[in-house]
This record gives C-alpha cells, sequence and structure tokens, in this order.
C-alpha cells in the first residue's frame, strides 16, 4: 500500500514540473514579440486552472485512511461532602435504686463447742552441766604481789602451809614460760621459812623459791605439786617483764 501512495505521488510531481517548463518557454516567446510597456501589463497573474489528472494505475485497491477520533474529555464535578452533623450528647438520667428486702437470716441451730486439742507442754530443754573444775587442797591467801628489784634474776618466793600457818616441806612448784615453751621446776619445800627475801624493805618469809634460769619477758603459768608430781593447787599465772623487774611473793594454803 507504501509503494502505491509514493509510485503517485511521484507522478503528480513530474507533471507539475512539465507544465512549469512550457509556461515559461510560451512566456519569454511573448516578450520578445512585443514591446517594455506591454510586458508590465502582462505580469499581472492570471488565474489558471490547474488540470486534473486522474492517475490510473494496475492495482484496483484504493487506499483508505480513518481517522480514529481522540476520545474527548468528559469533567464529572465531585460533589463536596456534607458535613454529618455531631449528635448532642444527651444525659441520661441514672435510674434509681430501687430497695430490695433483704431476707431475714435466721440464726443456725446451737451446734455443741468442737473440742480444741490443746497443745502439748514445751519439753524443757536439758542445760549442758559445766564441767566442775578440780579442787585442790591449796588455795591462794596473799599474792602473787611483785616488788622492784634491781636483781639480774627472776626469783619468787612461795609460803606453802596448813591452816596454822605451818610450813609444809616436800612439795615443789612446777612452771612453764610462754612464749618461749621454758619449763622449769623448784627444789623441794623446807618445813620452815627458810627463804627469806631480805633484811630491809619488805620482808617476806617462805619455804620454797622458784629460780628459772633466765629472765624472760612472757607470762609464767606456775601451780604446786606433792611429793607424787600429782597437782596441789591451781595455775597461778604471774606476767615479768624485763623493761620492769620485780621479785614476787605467793601464800598457798591448806
Amino acid at each position: 500500500m507504501k509503494n502505491i501512495q509514493k509510485q503517485i505521488t511521484l507522478i503528480i510531481l513530474l507533471t507539475t514540473i512539465c507544465l512549469a517548463c512550457g509556461i515559461t518557454d510560451t512566456v519569454r516567446e511573448q516578450i520578445a514579440d512585443i514591446g517594455s510597456d506591454e510586458v508590465v501589463a502582462m505580469v499581472t497573474p492570471i488565474k489558471t486552472t490547474r488540470p486534473t489528472f486522474t492517475p490510473t494505475t494496475d492495482h484496483t485497491a484504493t487506499a483508505t485512511i480513518t481517522l480514529t477520533p481522540k476520545p474527548s474529555l468528559t469533567l464529572t464535578e465531585t460533589p463536596i461532602p456534607t458535613e454529618t452533623p455531631i449528635p448532642t450528647e444527651t444525659h441520661t438520667p441514672i435510674p434509681a435504686d430501687t430497695p430490695t428486702r433483704r431476707p431475714t437470716l435466721k440464726p443456725p441451730p446451737h451446734a455443741p463447742p468442737t473440742a480444741t486439742s490443746v497443745p502439748p507442754p514445751p519439753v524443757a530443754t536439758s542445760t549442758p552441766t559445766p564441767t566442775p573444775k578440780p579442787s585442790y587442797p591449796f588455795k591462794i591467801v596473799e599474792g602473787p604481789v611483785g616488788f622492784p628489784s634491781t636483781n639480774s634474776w627472776l626469783i619468787m618466793f612461795f609460803a606453802l602451809t596448813d591452816g596454822n600457818n605451818i610450813p609444809i616441806g616436800d612439795l615443789k612448784i612446777i612452771g612453764d614460760h610462754t612464749p618461749s615453751g621454758v619449763h622449769h621446776v623448784s627444789s623441794p619445800s623446807c618445813y620452815d621459812f627458810c627463804k627469806m627475801s631480805g633484811m630491809q624493805g619488805s620482808v617476806k618469809a617462805g619455804n620454797v623459791t622458784f629460780e628459772p634460769p633466765l629472765y624472760e619477758t612472757g607470762t609464767w603459768n606456775l601451780y604446786a605439786v606433792d611429793g607424787g608430781g600429782g597437782q596441789i593447787s591451781d595455775v597461778i599465772s604471774i606476767p615479768v617483764s624485763t623493761e620492769s623487774k620485780s621479785w614476787y611473793f605467793v601464800l598457798l594454803r591448806r
């Protein structure tokens, strides 16, 4: 179909060019025959009717162009929504309480009291009995008391007597020193006051002395024993110091 249209257009164009060439030659011949004054008059354009050529082709098909109309835009007006009125709050009256009759409660029949179990009395816990300390026959009557000393050794005077203040012989004083651990045993006691502290100042008389080999700061734990080595008195603790040397006296009575 497009080839046919091109052929028709080409034929029309060639025909128009041929006609234009023939008219030009005619005008030139007329201008040569007439004068210049007449040329001006002849310049006035003359309307000529263009001959119509009906082209003939071997093909009988004719192209028909159908224009599809563009769809027209139709404006539709959208209605403005109408405001819905807000409902007015209506107070509903609260219904009044209707008094209701309560049923009369009948007292229950008297039931016999339920026996409650009495909890058993608390069991008395036995308090452990403290172990009694052994009782020794010799008790401290005086001391231990210390007196200033200039001696370079430690000396302690013990008086071991009966109830009548009579010295008892063949007894000993045993001592253990802390923290050194020194253990010392005195010589047997006399049957009289054979040990005197001195003749001036504080004079004390005893029947046995405890004289360890060294004077060391610490504590001496001492007790009396009988001839068989059995303990006969409580332990007596006497602290000593090399900074303030002293001699000591203790009276034990049976």
